[in-house]
């Protein structure tokens, strides 16, 4: 256990049943959406690989690289942006963007060589997302939304340690209800954006 988690005083249960409340709290069209979240995603990895005839799994692993601290809708637009400069055979702006840099470099290598997107991608998240969003088997993908909704506490930052910790929740949880992991972690993830969301109205911790 994490020094995080034992300051909070959570085991794996806790954890298991503040993701299973946080999906009672769902809507219908929250879990329609979760349930379709990452064929969407998927739909959209496709458009990007075929901008370069790179194909779906570099497309994925081109939005997966670009997508630390990025909004999703800018993370997808970010990424085509990058698969037209490289059909142009042109090097990104960097500044022009809102990932980071180096994640800039990162798609933009692997679009231009999808050989190499098993080596470029890394990390445990990205690697989680580029799994789910290509269709390849890999656990849920666990962010800091992922894990706020497991613990119930904000977090800057998921630890590899933590990461193992939370994901691993997710699985129970969704055994125990019968979902599918991606569903309920796309749908507690929906669900978590519209608490913050919620909060920065009405000023709330």
């Amino acid at each position: 256990m994490t020094e995080l988690l034992v300051r909070h005083g959570l085991g794996h249960d806790d954890m298991v049943d503040n993701i299973i409340r946080t999906w009672n709290r769902s809507t219908h069209a929250e879990r329609a959406a979760g349930a379709a979240w990452y064929s969407d995603a998927r739909d959209h990895a496709a458009g990007v690989g075929d901008l370069v005839g790179a194909g779906l799994r570099a497309g994925a692993g081109a939005i997966a690289v670009l997508s630390p601290q990025v909004e999703w809708s800018v993370n997808v637009r970010e990424a085509y942006a990058v698969a037209c400069d490289v059909a142009d055979d042109v090097m990104p702006n960097e500044h022009a963007f809102a990932a980071f840099p180096s994640n800039v470099e990162k798609a933009w290598a692997i679009l231009s060589d999808p050989s190499t997107v098993d080596d470029v991608v890394s990390g445990p998240k990205v690697s989680a997302f580029y799994r789910a969003i290509a269709g390849l088997p890999g656990g849920p993908v666990i962010d800091r939304h992922a894990t706020r909704v497991a613990t119930a506490h904000a977090h800057d930052s998921v630890t590899r340690a933590t990461y193992k910790l939370v994901q691993d929740a997710y699985v129970s949880a969704a055994a125990r209800i019968g979902q599918d992991e991606h569903a309920l972690q796309a749908t507690t993830w929906l669900v978590c954006k519209r608490d913050l969301a919620a909060t920065r109205k009405y000023g709330k911790d």
